[in-house]
């Protein structure tokens, strides 16, 4: 009987860790470069990607990045099946009915400016998630590059 107890009350404790991860659980956007490491005049593409925890009508993911650095290029939202699908520095799009969509949401290329100051670089994304009116919990993204110098040192000469 003694060691009954230990193992109930392992179980229930193990319950009650999986009810307040599932309870957890938010719509997830995601960021993925297509390189990392970047010079000067470079193009680096940023494919988007979320994950919905629960059903929505509409997903929202407005871009920011250091405009010093980068220069938008171009960008396309690609979600099929929706009634509203753009991009506009951000991507949006929309569902007649409540979907939890999960999936690649499109991308967005950017060039390196010649002016860039060699660093770490963010472009992020802020989310805004809905059900009709109601929102949904949601994060946003971000993804980070290394914009570094790109010559070759050889040895010296006379």
């Amino acid at each position: 009987m003694k060691r009954i107890l230990p193992v109930i009350l392992c179980v229930l404790l193990m319950a009650a860790f999986c009810m307040t991860a599932a309870a957890a659980e938010k719509t997830v956007f995601s960021l993925s470069a297509s390189q990392t490491t970047l010079h000067k005049g470079d193009a680096v593409t940023f494919t988007v990607s979320v994950y919905a925890a629960e059903p929505a009508t509409s997903y929202g993911l407005m871009l920011s990045y250091d405009s010093a650095v980068f220069e938008l290029v171009n960008g396309s939202c690609t979600v099929g099946g929706t009634l509203v699908s753009s991009f506009n520095n951000g991507f949006a799009f929309m569902f007649q009915n409540a979907t939890a969509y999960s999936g690649t949401v499109g991308t967005v290329t950017f060039k390196v400016k010649e002016n860039a100051v060699f660093g770490k670089y963010t472009v992020s994304g802020s989310a805004s998630v809905k059900n009709g009116s109601t929102p949904v919990e949601a994060s946003g993204a971000s993804g980070t590059v290394v914009i570094a110098c790109n010559h070759s040192f050889g040895s010296w000469t006379r």
